[in-house]
C-alpha cells in the first residue's frame, strides 16, 4: 500500500454495520485499527458525522462515511467488483437486496416485541428472502465457490454476514438451501476468514438492543 498509516474502523462495538468492512481487510491482510464508539462518546461524535451515522472509515487523509460507500470503496480499491461489467450489476443487486434484508434484522431486533414477532419473521421474510436470493445467484454467472462471477466480490462478505445473522435469528435455517449452505461454508473455511473468526477480535454481540443476536459465531 502506499500509505503507510493503517485505517482506522470508527463504530460501535458491535459487528453490525462494521463487520463486513472488517471482513474484508482481514481476508485482504490488512491491518487496521478500531475506534470504538461508546457511552457519552456517541453524543458528541454523532453530531460531528454527516448524516449522524457510523460506520466511518479513515484511510489516510480519505474518510468514508455511510457503510455502503465503505463496501463499494474497498471493492473498488482491491479489486472486489468482478470481472465484467454483469458481475458489477449483479453485486450492486445483490447489494441493494441484502441491505433490505440487514435492515429488516435491524427493524426486528429494536421491536418491543421481539419475541412475538420472531417466528413469524422466520415464516415470512426470512424464508422468501433466502429463497429469493437462492434463485437469483443460480441464475447468474459464477462459479460455485462464489455469489457473483468467477472470483471473490464484496458480495461474498456482505452475503456471509448476512446468513451469519440467519444462523443468531433461526438456527441452521441455511442448511435447507443448498447453494447459500455451500456458500457460507465455503467462505468461513478461508484461512484468513476463520483465523479472524476464531479470534478477539471479532465483536461478540451482532446488533443492539436485542441479546437474541449477541454470542460467539459458529464457523462449520
Amino acid at each position: 500500500m502506499s500509505n503507510p498509516e493503517k485505517p482506522i474502523i470508527t463504530y460501535f462495538p458491535i459487528r453490525g454495520r462494521a463487520e463486513p468492512i472488517r471482513l474484508m481487510l482481514e481476508e485482504l491482510d490488512i491491518r487496521y485499527d478500531e475506534n470504538p464508539v461508546a457511552g457519552r462518546q456517541w453524543a458528541k461524535l454523532k453530531r460531528e458525522m454527516p448524516f449522524g451515522k457510523v460506520p466511518m472509515y479513515q484511510d489516510g487523509e480519505l474518510r468514508i462515511y455511510e457503510s455502503h460507500a465503505i463496501y463499494r470503496y474497498l471493492a473498488r480499491k482491491y479489486d472486489l467488483y468482478g470481472s465484467t461489467e454483469q458481475d458489477v450489476i449483479n453485486c450492486e443487486i445483490l447489494e441493494h437486496a441484502l441491505s433490505d434484508a440487514i435492515e429488516a434484522f435491524g427493524r426486528l431486533s429494536w421491536s418491543k416485541d421481539f419475541e412475538e414477532k420472531r417466528q413469524e419473521f422466520i415464516d415470512g421474510p426470512l424464508t422468501s428472502t433466502l429463497a429469493n436470493l437462492e434463485r437469483f445467484i443460480n441464475d447468474i454467472p459464477r462459479d460455485k465457490d462464489h455469489w457473483v462471477g468467477r472470483n471473490l466480490t464484496y458480495i461474498d462478505f456482505l452475503g456471509w454476514h448476512y446468513l451469519d445473522c440467519t444462523r443468531a435469528l433461526a438456527g441452521n435455517i441455511v442448511e435447507n438451501y443448498n447453494t447459500l449452505n455451500h456458500l457460507k461454508q465455503t467462505f468461513e473455511a478461508r484461512p484468513r476468514i476463520k483465523a479472524y473468526l476464531e479470534s478477539d477480535r471479532r465483536p461478540a454481540t451482532i446488533t443492539v438492543p436485542n441479546a437474541t443476536f449477541g454470542g460467539t459465531p459458529e464457523t462449520s
